[in-house]
């Protein structure tokens, strides 16, 4: 199944990825085990919030804030532009 990137870093799992990495928290393999909701793509988004978070500056917000956001267009204001750029030059799947 095809997804873009706005849908993967807008996830809540991705989301918790990244959360675990800057807590310094190990992988919460067994999550899965008590989330019966949790899809494949669920999994992998919150693999890639982690992979995301290790190529990322600590400090770096995947969403861009209020200020930002009223300055672009409504198809453009969600994610922050360098943290899609992060994403994009790790190659991360």
């Amino acid at each position: 199944m095809f997804t873009t990137l706005p849908k993967i870093m807008l996830s809540p799992y991705f989301a918790l990825g990244v959360a675990d990495v800057r807590a310094g928290r190990p992988p919460r393999f067994d999550l899965w085990d008590h989330d019966s909701t949790a899809t494949e793509n669920d999994l992998w988004d919150y693999e890639r919030g982690r992979q995301w978070a290790t190529a990322a500056p600590t400090l770096m917000p995947v969403r861009r804030t209020e200020a930002e956001r009223r300055e672009f267009p409504k198809s453009q204001r969600r994610l922050s532009s360098s943290a899609e750029d992060v994403y994009e030059r790790s190659k991360i799947p």
